[in-house]
């Protein structure tokens, strides 16, 4: 079996999907901080996600309810000694399952309870399709054709290069001041 040929690595897609993840953590993170500090004890993000800011109240009753008289309003009194209202953790819960089900890639969590990209190693990367070779090589030596063009005046040969050429071969980049290959039509 040959190799196939690379020829593009997506780091712009790799780096938007780890900054994604990045604030996944950062939310659930401080999910589960509130409730460290609020209830006094660990609590996984499934747990907290699952079962809304009416988690929070539940585990703080159960811990601290005989320092309350029994027919005592347990959300008031999670609020008043916590400071967090539970409108405040609903949204918080909110805008992380939003980031969870945005989330442009599978993830899983690893040994720190961290949100990570379950994807294998390359799969940002783009490879060449066997039967668009030619097509490829061809390409290629259209780009440096169009290199040695010089502009005169006003006249860019850019737009004529890219009007001249087949559909879906090139692409503008740099505010349309350079022309380069779609990797994505010549990809398998």
């Amino acid at each position: 079996m040959e190799e196939r040929q690379l020829i593009h690595v997506n780091t712009e897609q790799e780096k938007r999907t780890q900054t994604h993840i990045d604030k996944m953590n950062t939310s659930a993170n401080t999910l589960k901080r509130i409730f460290k500090n609020t209830v006094g004890a660990d609590a996984t993000i499934g747990d907290i996600s699952e079962n809304g800011a009416s988690y929070f109240v539940e585990e703080f009753w159960k811990k601290y309810k005989n320092l309350y008289p029994p027919v005592s309003n347990a959300q008031k009194i999670y609020e008043a000694s916590s400071g967090v209202s539970l409108n405040t953790i609903s949204e918080k819960i909110e805008q992380f399952k939003t980031l969870l089900n945005g989330c442009p890639v599978s993830i899983k969590t690893n040994k720190k309870d961290e949100y990570v990209a379950n994807v294998r190693k390359g799969h940002w990367n783009i490879y060449l399709h066997e039967d668009k070779a030619e097509q490829y090589k061809l390409a290629q030596e259209y780009i440096a054709v169009c290199g040695t063009i010089k502009s005169i005046n006003s006249y860019s040969p850019i737009i004529n290069a890219l009007r001249f050429a087949p559909a879906g071969w090139l692409k503008l980049n740099n505010n349309g001041m350079t022309l380069e290959l779609n990797p994505h039509y010549f990809a398998s």
